[in-house]
């Protein structure tokens, strides 16, 4: 390939001058062309006038585009070096950017993984966390609702049952933790709530063998002290639930870890491609850009040819194609 590096400079008029000196050698010009044309009288005496009319247009533009081939040869030689050098320069940068950024997406993505499981760890050591206080709460609530032994001892049960191995999965590594809080949260109330119902059943016995007796003074002595132990369990209730509510948040024993993760950058981008044609066809037409393949579909016009589809009509439809036939005078 050759290096062109005084090309003159080109422009428009020196190039039309250059086509016009060709065309003058060959007796041929674009001057009167348009007067010519307009001068054609349309004729079918005239065919051959306009025949040869238009077989001049035809030679001007040869001469056109063969003196554009020449003049332009040396200057698309030129660019074609400029491409070449830049191309070159381009393959060894694209050559390592494909390594580099192979591997460069790997390591971003591996970190992003990693950013991502960190975050679902928290969220989820948060999760359990909530919910170790909000049993907390409902747990407090739910004795302090208590008016009778049997419901103590079905709270207690569900209480258990929390602290069981069975649910050391649902508090993962934070078992022990909330089997800690409950008893230091829920055993004094249980204790207390416990003895106050105790209190109010034994009061109760009571009033029913002063009842047998019939002994007035004695009901009232104790049904005032039953009424009392009521109100205190009353209070109690309202005191269980404000010392649960304001129970400290558990805190974990052991700290996730905050891992500190290099920064990535990214660019999203998104690619659209037929997944099913026939449905993409059905449901998506709009969507598509539908276009004929032309070597293909000239194997079948061939066919169309040879075979005498075209001998006595311009046009034949095929498989919803449609294959025209069309004349050009000359």
């Amino acid at each position: 390939m050759g290096q062109n590096n005084n090309l003159p400079a080109l422009t428009q008029e020196t190039v039309v001058a250059r086509i016009n000196i060709e065309l003058t050698k060959k007796q041929l010009s674009v001057q009167k062309l348009q007067d010519e044309a307009d001068a054609l009288e349309y004729t079918e005496e005239n065919i051959p006038i306009i025949s040869a009319y238009l077989a001049k247009l035809a030679a001007i533009d040869k001469v056109t585009n063969d003196v554009h081939t020449e003049v332009k040869k040396p200057y698309l030689e030129a660019g074609r070096v400029c491409d070449a050098a830049k191309n070159s320069n381009l393959a060894i940068t694209a050559a390592i950017r494909t390594t580099v950024s192979a591997k460069h997406s790997k390591l971003c993505a591996e970190v992003d993984r990693k950013k991502k499981e960190a975050a679902e760890a928290k969220a989820k050591q948060e999760a359990i966390l909530r919910g170790i206080d909000t049993n907390v709460i409902e747990f407090s609530s739910k004795i302090a609702s208590c008016t009778t032994n049997v419901e103590l001892i079905n709270v207690e049960r569900l209480i258990n049952l929390e602290k069981s191995e069975s649910r050391a999965e649902k508090y993962g590594d934070f078992h022990l933790q909330a089997i800690a809080k409950y008893d230091e949260v829920l055993k004094p109330i249980l204790k207390n709530q416990k003895e106050k119902i105790q209190q109010k059943e034994e009061l109760e016995k009571k009033i029913k063998e002063a009842e047998k007796l019939d002994d007035v003074e004695k009901i009232d002595e104790l049904s005032e002290q039953k009424e009392k132990i009521e109100e205190q369990i009353q209070d109690n209730a309202i005191k269980v639930q404000e010392a649960a509510i304001n129970t400290a948040p558990i805190e974990p024993s052991i700290p996730l870890a905050e891992e500190v993760f290099a920064d990535t950058k990214s660019r999203r981008s998104y690619t659209i491609e037929i997944a099913d044609e026939k449905e993409a066809i059905k449901k998506a037409k709009d969507l598509l850009e539908i276009s004929i393949n032309k070597d293909a579909a000239n194997i079948i016009l061939k066919t169309l040819k040879d075979t005498g589809a075209f001998k006595d009509k311009s046009e034949v439809i095929l498989n919803g194609i449609k294959y025209s036939e069309i004349k050009n005078y000359k």
